[in-house]
């Protein structure tokens, strides 16, 4: 099985307190994982760090082989294709759990 996410040394503080330190991470394709951890811990951090929206203090973050963050590199969070849905305030009222998680792929995606 592929790897469809790869994160190598993921270092972020936040501050002043280093909420990852030397993170490794392989996600295969078709994968499913969940983050568990207190509150605090970095799982958050991480995924906004995957996602673009965040920026390591070290590291290396690889996506379907395709390195998107890395000290000098930085592929902008609109060309990484990943999606997230935010703990709060960030849902539709209106829209059901499933329709919520599935507006973003409704979307033409940004080249």
């Amino acid at each position: 099985m592929s790897t469809a996410l790869r994160c190598r040394g993921i270092v972020k503080s936040l501050g002043g307190r280093r909420v990852l330190d030397t993170l490794d991470l392989d996600v295969a394709a078709g994968e499913v994982v969940s983050l568990i951890g207190s509150s605090g811990s970095g799982k958050t951090t991480l995924l906004r760090i995957i996602a673009g929206l965040e920026t390591p203090d070290e590291g290396t973050i690889a996506i379907d082989g395709a390195t998107v963050w890395r000290r000098g590199q930085n592929l902008p969070p609109e060309r990484r294709r990943v999606g997230m849905v935010f703990q709060d305030y960030a849902l539709w009222p209106h829209m059901t759990v499933g329709d919520n998680l599935a507006f973003g792929l409704h979307a033409q995606h940004i080249a």
